[in-house]
C-alpha cells in the first residue's frame, strides 16, 4: 500500500487511490478511498506491534502530510448521516495528531498559508478550511452499509463549511442522534489538537482562536453533563486546553 523504499510517494497505492477518489464526481467512491487512507492510519499509528520499526515509522512520517488531513477532514464534513464515517475520520484524526512530525509535501496546503511540519498542525488546519463544495452533505452521500448508523435527520439539514462545524454539531447533538462515543471522541480530538500544535505566526494563531470560540461554550456545558461519564472527563481535558 505504500512503498517506504521509493522516494516518490505519488506513485504508492494509497496515493492512487487517493488521487483516483480526487478526480471521481461520486461522493461514494471519495468516501471509500478516505476509508482506504482510515486503515492505513489506524493499521501503522495504533500501538500494536514494533512502533519503533524504521519501515514502519517511515510509512507514517509519509502520512504526515497536510493533503492527508484534508482528505480525512472532507469525510468528516461530508458524513453526518453516517455515524460509523464520523468516528472513523475522527479517531483517524486523532492517531495523527499524536504524531510529532510528518514528511510529505511542504508545498500543499488546504489552506493558502503553511509553516508547520507538524501533523497536529496540518489535521488543525484542515478542520478550519472550508470544506470542497462537493463534500456538502447530499443525497449521494448514501452508503447502504451505513445507512442505518443514525436516526434520519428531521428538519432543516445542516450543511457544514468546515469540519469544525461538524465537530460543534456533534458535539450538540441536537437531535440526539450521535452515541456518547463518538461525541468523546470528538473532545479527545480537540484535546490532541490544543495540546500538540504550536502558534507560528498571525495565522495559526487565528485558527486556534476560531477554534476556542467555536467550541468553549459546547464544552462548557458537557463537562457537568449527567448523560455520560466518558464525555464529561473528555469535555474536562479538552475545555483544560482550549478554555
Amino acid at each position: 500500500m505504500i512503498d517506504v523504499d521509493d522516494g516518490d510517494m505519488s506513485t504508492s497505492c494509497l496515493n492512487q487511490i487517493l488521487q483516483l477518489s480526487r478526480r471521481s464526481d461520486s461522493i461514494h467512491v471519495k468516501s471509500e478511498g478516505a476509508r482506504v487512507l482510515v486503515n492505513v492510519i489506524r493499521s501503522l499509528c495504533s500501538n500494536v506491534g514494533d512502533m519503533q520499526d524504521e519501515n514502519r515509522q517511515k510509512a507514517i512520517n509519509s502520512l504526515a502530510s497536510p493533503e492527508h488531513a484534508a482528505v480525512l477532514a472532507q469525510l468528516l464534513g461530508r458524513s453526518q448521516k453516517h455515524g460509523i464515517l464520523l468516528n472513523e475520520a475522527i479517531v483517524a484524526m486523532c492517531l495523527l495528531s499524536l504524531q510529532k512530525e510528518g514528511g510529505g509535501s511542504a508545498t500543499f496546503s488546504p489552506c493558502s498559508d503553511f509553516d508547520s511540519l507538524m501533523i497536529a498542525g496540518f489535521v488543525l488546519d484542515s478542520i478550519t478550511c472550508e470544506l470542497p463544495k462537493e463534500v456538502s452533505p447530499s443525497r449521494q452521500n448514501s452508503l447502504d452499509v451505513e445507512a442505518s448508523d443514525t436516526k434520519p435527520n428531521s428538519g432543516t439539514q445542516f450543511t457544514p463549511t468546515t469540519a469544525l462545524d461538524m465537530l460543534v454539531h456533534i458535539l450538540e447533538n441536537t437531535d440526539s442522534k450521535f452515541p456518547a462515543e463518538l461525541r468523546s471522541n470528538a473532545c479527545t480530538l480537540l484535546t490532541n489538537l490544543g495540546s500538540n500544535t504550536t502558534v507560528e505566526g498571525e495565522v495559526r494563531k487565528e485558527e486556534k482562536t476560531r477554534v476556542s470560540t467555536a467550541v468553549r461554550p459546547m464544552l462548557e456545558s458537557l463537562k457537568s453533563t449527567p448523560e455520560s461519564l466518558h464525555i464529561s472527563v473528555a469535555a474536562q481535558r479538552a475545555l483544560s486546553v482550549w478554555g
